[in-house]
C-alpha cells in the first residue's frame, strides 16, 4: 500500500510540475459576446398579456404587413402553446404626417391595442414607450 501511495504522489507531482505554465490572475479580454435579434417579432396574447413570436418571414415587412400578421393570428404551433390574437382583420394603419394611426370600424380592445403597440414598437420607430412588451 505504501508503494501505491508513493506512485500516486509521484504522478501528482509530475503532473503539476510538468506542464510548465505559471498561474496568472484574471485577464480582462473585454466585454462578453452579445447576440442580436434580427428577425421580425409580432406580439400575440398569452394569458391576456402581449407575448413575442419571432417571424423571420416578416423581416422586411412594413407596419401594415405586421398588423395584417397580427390579424391573421398565430400559426398552428403558436396556437398549440396558447397564443391568440384580438386584432380583427378590418384594422388598417393610416400614415398621417409623421404618425401612424390605427383605423378600425369598431372599438379595439385594450389587448388588441397592446398587441399593435408592442409589435410596432419592436419593429418600427413610432415613438411609443411601452414597458409591458417582453423581449424575446
Amino acid at each position: 500500500m505504501t508503494r501505491l501511495c508513493s506512485w500516486v504522489l509521484a504522478a501528482a507531482v509530475l503532473t503539476v510540475s510538468a506542464c510548465g505554465i505559471r498561474p496568472t490572475g484574471s485577464i480582462d479580454a473585454g466585454p462578453g459576446a452579445r447576440a442580436s435579434w434580427e428577425s421580425a417579432v409580432v406580439y400575440f396574447l398569452h394569458d391576456g398579456r402581449p407575448y413575442p413570436a419571432v417571424r423571420p418571414d416578416l423581416d422586411s415587412a412594413g407596419p401594415q404587413e405586421l398588423v395584417e400578421a397580427l390579424a391573421a393570428g398565430p400559426t398552428t404551433h403558436e396556437q398549440d402553446v396558447g397564443l391568440r390574437t384580438e386584432v380583427p382583420p378590418s384594422v388598417r394603419l393610416v400614415v398621417d404626417g409623421d404618425r401612424l394611426v390605427v383605423d378600425s370600424p369598431g372599438r379595439l380592445s385594450r389587448a388588441a391595442l397592446q398587441q399593435i403597440a408592442c409589435t410596432l414598437q419592436r419593429s418600427v420607430t413610432v415613438g411609443v414607450d411601452h414597458a409591458d412588451c417582453p423581449v424575446p
